[in-house]
Order: structure tokens, then sequence, then C-alpha cells
């Protein structure tokens, strides 16, 4: 959440001169603003404990509490402040914010949300109600919220934190536009050259990409995130050569980089050099299991000629994620060259249930039945086959047409069909 700065925001004369305890409450304030914290916290307790009607003695306590950490404290500090005055707008945002430390995130963001409902143009609110709601994953709402707050002014937090939740919803367009804004006003800020770097490659927009890397190692040379994104950049140029050096130095650097492995052992893997790159897999999935691990795993297993290996990380795999299409669809290939027929007919069936409209899935699941000699299940599955092309894909009809009428007549398919 934005950081809060609340003494600077304070002044003795803005303390009421009825407040009984007015010269406290001066005293405690000159002490926080010389970052005396734990002698102001004393004065104000003080005040709240001689004069408890005293509603600025309540708020500076939990606003010295809340600088501490002290959050069970600013609770109910900044509570009984609302008690003397119900709809005071700072102690109501304070109180949010220490929810939000404590990880009352939904509570937060309710609170939030009826402040800026109140006072829209409370632009401290918007920041952290933005952020309790991407917590808390809805991101269209966060996303609303952060938008709104820069209809008032340019800030970098928001941009940030803006650009960050579209990359979450998988909308680089608009995430590039807010990194954009950010560097506009830090222009120099490595981390988000680097994630806009990142962006302009989900983007395909390589030479942006390598250019934004480039830019963030003139500035950071030893950044390994911006040496990784090269890394990554030069393998999607097929500048391998590159790729892999800046990959096995991104290694070196930082040992336990797991998304670094796997991208240093995904380019030994198209180098054919599918033992090394096995290696960087185990060296990845031993810090951080991941579904495409156990994917690039099952490509080098395959080459290796471990069939019964690569099936094995692909039940891994499916065990953390069941419905992963691209991974079923690839551990039913993977039983189909294994001769596992029966099994491929059950996993090519649960692909139907995923892709319902693809006709990928029944083509496979009819070449397994084929395989079984099932005839009769093979044909009714080529046959919705050709039903889906004629609806969705029509390059495949005539394949699904030759086929069928071969079945239907009793002809055996040949291997290429």
């Amino acid at each position: 959440m934005a950081a809060n700065d609340n003494f600077s925001r304070l002044h003795p004369s803005e303390l009421p001169a009825s407040d009984p305890a007015a010269t406290m409450l001066v005293e405690g304030i000159q002490l926080a603003q010389t970052d005396q914290l734990e002698e102001a916290l004393t004065r104000f307790e003080q005040a709240t404990l001689l004069v408890p009607q005293s509603f600025h003695a309540w708020y500076l306590r939990g606003t010295i509490e809340l600088t501490l950490d002290h959050l069970d404290a600013a609770e109910l500090s900044f509570q009984e402040a609302l008690k003397r005055e119900s709809r005071n707008t700072e102690v109501r945002y304070l109180l949010a914010h220490t929810h939000f430390l404590q990880d009352y995130v939904e509570e937060a963001a309710g609170e939030l949300q009826d402040i800026l409902a109140e006072t829209p143009d409370f632009l401290d609110a918007y920041y952290d109600c933005g952020v309790a709601l991407q917590i808390m994953g809805r991101y269209e709402d966060a996303i609303a919220t952060f938008l709104r707050r820069l209809e008032f002014s340019a800030d970098f937090d928001t941009s940030l934190m803006c650009a960050m939740t579209y990359e979450l919803v998988h909308d680089y367009e608009h995430a590039l536009e807010h990194y954009h804004a950010a560097l506009q006003l830090d222009p120099q800020n490595v981390m988000v050259i680097e994630n806009h770097g990142a962006t302009c490659l989900e983007l395909g927009r390589y030479e942006e990409a390598l250019a934004d890397f480039q830019h963030a190692l003139e500035l950071d040379p030893g950044s390994p995130d911006a040496l990784y994104g090269r890394g990554r950049t030069y393998f999607c140029m097929e500048k391998t050569d590159e790729a892999l050096e800046d990959l096995s130095v991104v290694v070196r650097l930082d040992p336990e980089n797991a998304l670094a492995w796997s991208m240093l052992g995904q380019v030994k893997l198209y180098l054919g050099q599918d033992a090394a790159a096995l290696e960087c897999f185990d060296k990845a999935l031993a810090m951080e299991p991941d579904i495409l691990i156990y994917d690039f795993r099952a490509q080098a297993k395959i080459a290796l000629g471990d069939v019964p290996g690569a099936l094995e990380e692909l039940r891994e795999g499916l065990e953390q994620e069941p419905d992963n299409e691209e991974l079923v669809e690839f551990y039913g290939t993977t039983l189909m060259e294994a001769l596992q027929y029966e099994e491929a007919v059950e996993v090519f069936g649960h692909l139907i249930e995923l892709l319902p409209t693809e006709i990928t899935p029944y083509l496979r699941r009819g070449e397994a039945w084929y395989q079984l000699g099932n005839s009769t299940a093979a044909l009714a599955d080529f046959r919705q086959g050709l039903e889906k092309a004629q609806k969705y894909q029509p390059e495949y009809v005539e394949k699904c047409r030759q086929i069928v009428e071969k079945l239907s007549s009793g002809e055996l398919l040949s291997e290429e069909e």
C-alpha cells in the first residue's frame, strides 16, 4: 500500500486550542517530526489517559502505533478516535490501511470503497483500494480504481500497479501503456524498464524488448532480471548463442533462479543438448515445481528415448493441473507413441470435455479406438470430427470425409491417415 508520511501533514497550529491535551500533543508532534517515535508515543499515551475524550490524542497515538507497526494497538486507537469523530476521512483511511496490514484485505477494500464513494477526491485511498482488490483477484475492479486515480494526475505508483494488474489479465497492450507512463515519471527505474521489456516480449516486439533489457543492463550491469529477459529475447529471435551466454551468466549470478534454469534448459533442448537440458530442468524443478518444467522434461526424455520417463513426468504435471489442455494433449499423444491405446482413449475423452469444439481430440481418440480394433467407436469419433470440422475448421473437412468413407466401407487406414 502507499507509504504514509502522516507527520509531514501535522503542524501544532492545526490542533484546536480548546483541546485540553493540546500541550502534550504539541510536544508529541515535535518529537515525532524529529524521529523520536517512542518518546512521542509515550506523550500521546499519556494524553489519551488524561484526556480520553480528545479525538486528536487517539488519532495521533494510532498514527505513531501504525508507524511503529503496533497494528493491533493502532486499530484500537483509530477506533477510539472514530467514536469521537465518526466520519473523519483521514482516520477511516488509516484504519483501513491498518486492516490491510493485518491481512484483513476484504475488510480494508470495503472501507476504502466507502471512503471513495463519499470523498472521490481523497487520492490516497485509490491506490490502496486498487491493491487490495488486486490481491483479492478482482482485477477488473482494481484496474478501474487505478484508472480513476490517474484521471486526477499522473502518479508513478498507481501507473506501475495498473500496468502490473493489466499483465495479470494478459492485456499486454494496456500494460505497456502504463509502464510507459511510469517511465515518464521515473525514466531510470531499472525494474520498470525490465517490466516494459518483458511486456514487449509478450507482444512479440523483440527489438523493443531487446533495447529495454540492454538499457537496463547499462544502468545495472549485474541485473539477473535484465540478463534473463535479454536471454529470453535472444532465444525468441533465434540467436541461440547469445541466449545461451546470457542465461548461463544468470544461473551463475543467481543459482536459485528457477526461471533461468528452465529457460536455459529450453535453449539446450532446442539445440539438441537433451541430457544437459534435462539437468537444467531437474534444477529448476527442485526449486519450484512448475507445469511447464514437467512439459519440457518430458520432451527431453522423449528425445533421449525414455518414453516411460516422459509419461511419468506428464502424469506428475497433470496431478498439479489436470485440466491443462496442452499437457493433456501431449500426454495422450505420448501414450499413443507408447502404444498404450486404452489409456489414450480415456485421455482424449477428457480432452474432448475440455475442448468440445475442436476436432483434433476426436481424431486422436478415433485413431486410438482404431488401433484397439474397435472400428465402430473409431468411426463414431471420426464422424464427430467431420461434423466439428464442417462447423469450425473447414480445412479438415476433406481429410475427415476420406477417413469416414474408408472406415464405412471397411477399408484399412494407412499410417499417414
